[in-house]
C-alpha cells in the first residue's frame, strides 16, 4: 500500500518547508508568499502533500518519494488551501502561479541549505579524522 512507502528524511523536510513557505509570516516565507498570500496552507497540506506523493511514486513504480513527486503534487494540494492578498486578485495572479514561484524559492534555498550542511559536515569530518 502506499503508506508503506517510504519518505527520506530530507524529501519530508523539503515538504514541511514548501507548506511554510506558503505563510507570509513565516521564517520559510518566500518573497512571492509575503507580497501575494494572505493566509497560508495549515499543517494538513503538509499531510496531504506527503500522502498523494507515495501515491504518486507507488503509481510510477517507484518504492520511495522524489522531490519532483513534491514539486508536481504541490498545485493540486496547496491551490485551494491558501487565500491570496487583495494585490494578487487585482493583478489577475493566479494561485498556480504563486505556488510555482514559491517552489522555485524554495528549490533554491533548499539545495543551499543541503550544500551548507553537507559541506559542514564534511569540514567537521575532516577535522575529525586529522585531529
Amino acid at each position: 500500500t502506499a503508506n508503506s512507502i517510504p519518505v527520506a528524511t530530507d524529501v519530508m523536510k523539503y515538504a514541511m518547508m514548501l507548506c511554510s513557505a506558503t505563510h507570509p509570516d513565516s521564517e520559510c516565507a518566500t518573497e512571492a508568499s509575503k507580497k501575494y498570500v494572505r493566509l497560508g496552507a495549515s499543517p494538513r497540506a503538509g499531510q496531504a502533500l506527503i500522502s498523494a506523493a507515495k501515491v504518486k511514486a507507488l503509481m510510477a513504480g517507484r518504492y520511495n518519494v522524489s522531490y519532483n513527486d513534491i514539486n508536481e503534487l504541490a498545485y493540486p494540494v496547496l491551490r485551494h488551501r491558501m487565500k491570496l492578498t487583495f494585490e494578487a486578485i487585482a493583478e489577475r495572479i493566479s494561485a498556480d502561479e504563486i505556488i510555482k514561484m514559491i517552489v522555485e524559492e524554495v528549490s533554491k534555498k533548499y539545495k543551499k541549505l543541503k550544500v551548507k550542511k553537507r559541506g559542514l559536515l564534511l569540514s567537521l569530518t575532516l577535522q575529525e579524522r586529522f585531529s
